[in-house]
């Protein structure tokens, strides 16, 4: 019979674990439901813990996470709730103001046409997101990434829906890191963005 597992039993299962890895490993139905049922971060607090993120990324709680960045990389992979905040608010400039400098254009600038012609100048998608910032964030909002991006980093483009759980989580099984899953495929990782899935894909990676 299938286990159930309540919120009592993966407290229980979790408490004979060091760590969220070996939780996720011993136990992975139960791992699941604390990722379903958003128990997680309760259940594992007496981990081996990673600097726990707000659950809400205000925008003095992003403020904060950018002060200890020194580049909108580090930002995106050290932060990447606090990086979707302040994409999906418009704070990205303000709070960025600090890091290495880069040419910032006005409000409504980026037309598609000139994103394009930004991202030609580009052979990857980190080098796009460093060296033009803002056309990166008007890429990722209108959904324009793997179009304006398909001649980098030799990346194919995808039909829609491709990217399912499955398929997400079996690239991400091919990285270490973050930054190579960005790289090597930056569109699964929207995918994960949007779904909600990127903590649980990227659990087994180094920090």
């Amino acid at each position: 019979m299938k286990q159930k597992w309540t919120k009592e039993k993966c407290r229980e299962a979790a408490l004979k674990c060091k760590t969220r890895s070996e939780f996720r490993d011993k136990y992975p139905g139960a791992y699941d439901a604390c990722l379903r049922n958003n128990w997680l971060d309760e259940v594992c607090s007496h981990m081996e813990q990673r600097v726990r993120r707000p659950y809400i990324w205000t925008k003095e709680n992003c403020k904060q996470a950018a002060l200890k960045c020194k580049t909108r990389t580090e930002f995106h992979d050290k932060y990447p709730g606090a990086y979707r905040a302040c994409l999906k608010n418009n704070w990205l400039d303000e709070l960025c103001s600090h890091m290495e400098q880069k040419v910032f254009m006005p409000k409504g600038y980026w037309t598609k046409e000139k994103c394009k012609q930004a991202a030609l100048e580009c052979k990857s998608r980190g080098e796009f997101q460093d060296k033009y910032p803002g056309a990166y964030s008007v890429c990722y909002k209108n959904g324009w990434w793997d179009e304006l991006c398909s001649h980098m980093d030799h990346q194919k483009i995808k039909p829609k829906g491709y990217w399912t759980k499955e398929k997400c989580k079996q690239a991400a099984l091919e990285c270490k890191t973050r930054s190579e899953f960005k790289k090597k495929h930056p569109s699964a990782v929207n995918a994960c963005y949007k779904n909600g899935w990127l903590p649980e894909m990227c659990s087994h990676m180094n920090k």
